[in-house]
């Protein structure tokens, strides 16, 4: 019966690791191809999308982001994500941001994150980011937000209790009278387990359970 546990350790680690569902991309207007920012909210002036091609910067479809021309920009985006209170209260479901951003040689800061709030808006103190800071394309004079280098990506996991996120896309200037910030195709992906998991798991425990009842 001893070669049971291991068994059962495999399961549980295929379980963790395997068989996670994705979501749709949850941002509305991530590639901002509504020439405005339609869905995103403006708290720090004054943020905007501009045409492909604008300051010699090729995006992917029509519109990107910019952050303007003051010392720091901001909006975000309230997301919620309540559908998926089971999972992500079973504590088995992430996140994945990703985004193409840019800056002028690096020498302005551009940062999209994404925070978890609760059913009554308290932030549960967890947050995943992506920024386009110490980009080695970027410091090489770069400007296109298409190039792979662009791509910036993380993956975190969703804390118990989260039903909602509040994306948020911040730039700072740093040098010169522009606010160089760029940002297209941001997304972010919900991944959850496929319900044949669930059962994988349910499996896994019940095999735990009779190894060891079988040691003792």
């Amino acid at each position: 019966m001893k070669a049971s546990f291991p068994l059962f350790v495999t399961l549980v680690l295929f379980v963790n690791t395997s068989d996670l569902k994705a979501s749709i991309n949850k941002i509305l207007n991530g590639n901002f191809e509504t020439g405005d920012l339609t869905g995103w909210t403006t708290t720090s002036p004054n943020p905007s999308t501009v045409p492909n091609g604008t300051f010699e910067i090729e995006s992917f479809d029509s519109y990107f982001y910019r952050a303007g021309q003051t010392v720091f920009s901001e909006v975000e985006q309230t997301i919620d994500i309540s559908d998926l209170a089971s999972d992500i209260d079973l504590g088995v479901a992430d996140a994945t941001l990703s985004g193409y951003l840019g800056s002028w040689s690096n020498d302005d800061i551009i940062v999209v994150e994404a925070a978890f709030f609760n059913l009554t808006s308290e932030d549960l103190g967890s947050t995943i980011s992506i920024s386009a800071i110490d980009n080695p394309l970027l410091s090489s004079g770069s400007l296109g937000l298409t190039n792979p280098g662009n791509l910036e990506t993380t993956i975190g996991d969703i804390p118990v209790g989260a039903r909602s996120i509040i994306m948020k896309i911040r730039s700072e200037r740093t040098l010169g009278s522009d606010n160089d910030g760029y940002a297209d195709n941001l997304s972010i992906f919900v991944s959850v387990p496929e319900p044949s998991t669930y059962a994988l798991l349910l499996g896994a425990s019940v095999l735990g359970y009779a190894c060891q009842r079988r040691m003792k």
